[in-house]
């Protein structure tokens, strides 16, 4: 992939791949399910297939997980790490959320709230 600039990838991946939805309510939009797109717009700045450096906190056997997709010397590396509570979250954000908007670490907190919570009812109702 270090071969291949990221507005290359943009230009094959924009119209056509497999985390597009169209809106079917009529009215124009497309979003991007991509795991690693906090804000579900279809645009380069906030795809995870284009952007070299990106993370967020999704599900992962039924536990919240803080995902972070980084790339060093042409090398793609991606890491999971455990959320136990919301200052472990804001710690991986200071450490390895530095290139993102203050915008998307107030989602990313957010969806883990969210998350927790729907993760703990859930839990407790199986147990």
């Amino acid at each position: 992939m270090s071969n291949v600039s990221n507005a290359l990838v943009w230009e094959l991946t924009r119209k056509s791949n497999c985390f597009i939805k169209k809106n079917k309510a009529g009215k124009k939009g497309v979003f991007l399910c991509d795991p690693l797109n906090v804000n579900y717009k279809n645009t380069p700045s906030s795809s995870g297939l284009v952007k070299s450096n990106s993370t967020n906190v999704t599900l992962k056997d039924g536990k919240v997980v803080f995902f972070v997709k980084t790339s060093k010397e042409g090398n793609v590396v991606n890491q999971h790490f455990k959320a136990k509570n919301m200052k472990n979250v804001e710690k991986l954000l200071q450490q390895h959320g530095s290139f993102e908007k203050a915008k998307n670490k107030e989602k990313l907190l957010k969806k883990y709230k969210r998350l927790s919570k729907l993760y703990q009812t859930s839990h407790k109702t199986t147990n």
